[in-house]
């Protein structure tokens, strides 16, 4: 994987920091945090004028786990995102963020400004209601909030016109609901929704990512080497719709096949909403299913799956 050498881990970066700042001469610190999923001239001025309030500029991106801006999103993956921001010249150093905000990053790397763009001007308007926490924390540690200003554009809104996640008919379809319906009326409609009582009825799947690096070709064999990294798990099958409906139904059942060996079945139990109530019928001699698929972890592209599964009837117990 390419890293520019402006890119560091942040504890790494948090001890940059502190040597520049033992040192006689500038070391005024600005930071900006964001997701940046489509870099475009916004974030470029932004970045620019935000330079302008110091000496140096670092910027720290949310991690790809933590990014909830709609399905398929992030766009690009935490790397390429720290790569193209750190191949700006106004730019010094760039850091993956950990947690889902900046609070934690801030207090570790103290930066004298915190910077946000002009659409965080109005904190009312922050649905997250992040921005006061976050300028809490750049005050906690002796910095001040800067707001800039310049023009706004929003990298979910020119990726979803440009390179949408769907087929073009779904596409349409979304534009014309969110032109009958609004927000509020959505909301209510699945408020409504609260008190029934929902059944689901499905086989429990585990899907499991092992994340690798590629090394090339093996020099043994004719097949492709890699190296592994890290594995997530998560519930999927009948278990995955349970948990979205179980946000928005407060009494759910869940009926669902695991297998009598290697069942999973506390790992299975411990993925599900409080208020999902499982039953659970075992499948003699299988395991639960698991589909397991390994990626390559810089651009995340799937390279095979194998899976864990017993495809036979169903005995007559």
């Amino acid at each position: 994987m390419h890293r520019s050498g402006k890119v560091k881990e942040l504890e790494e970066l948090a001890g940059v920091l502190g040597e520049i700042r033992s040192r006689n001469g500038p070391h005024r610190v600005v930071q900006c945090h964001g997701v940046f999923d489509l870099l475009h001239i916004g974030h470029i001025r932004h970045f620019q004028q935000a330079k302008t309030a110091g000496d140096l500029l670092v910027v720290t991106i949310t991690p790809d786990s933590f990014v909830r801006k709609g399905p398929h999103r992030p766009a690009f993956t935490q790397e390429l995102r720290a790569e193209s921001i750190a191949a700006l010249d106004c730019v010094d150093y760039v850091a993956i963020n950990r947690w889902p905000t900046a609070v934690e990053t801030i207090k570790l790397l103290k930066p004298d400004v915190y910077a946000k763009g002009p659409d965080y001007k109005d904190p009312t308007q922050d649905r997250t209601g992040k921005i006061s926490e976050e300028e809490d924390a750049v005050a906690s540690v002796g910095g001040s909030l800067l707001i800039t200003e310049d023009i706004v554009f929003s990298s979910s809104s020119l990726l979803n016109r440009h390179l949408p996640a769907f087929p073009p008919e779904v596409t349409q379809y979304l534009a014309g609901f969110s032109g009958r319906y609004s927000s509020d009326q959505v909301i209510s409609y699945l408020e409504n929704a609260r008190a029934l009582k929902v059944l689901v009825v499905g086989e429990t799947i585990i899907d499991e990512y092992q994340y690798c690096e590629q090394l090339g070709k093996s020099t043994k064999e004719p097949i492709l080497a890699t190296r592994y990294l890290t594995t997530e798990k998560f519930p999927g099958g009948i278990a995955a719709v349970a948990n979205h409906v179980a946000n928005f139904c407060d009494n759910v059942t869940m009926l669902s096949m695991l297998g009598d060996r290697d069942s999973q079945e506390e790992f299975v139990r411990g993925s599900l909403h409080q208020n999902i109530h499982p039953v659970f019928l075992y499948k003699s001699g299988s395991p639960t299913i698991v589909k397991r698929r390994y990626v390559e972890s810089y651009l995340l592209q799937k390279l095979f799956e194998v899976y864990e599964i017993n495809d036979e009837d169903l005995n007559a117990r």
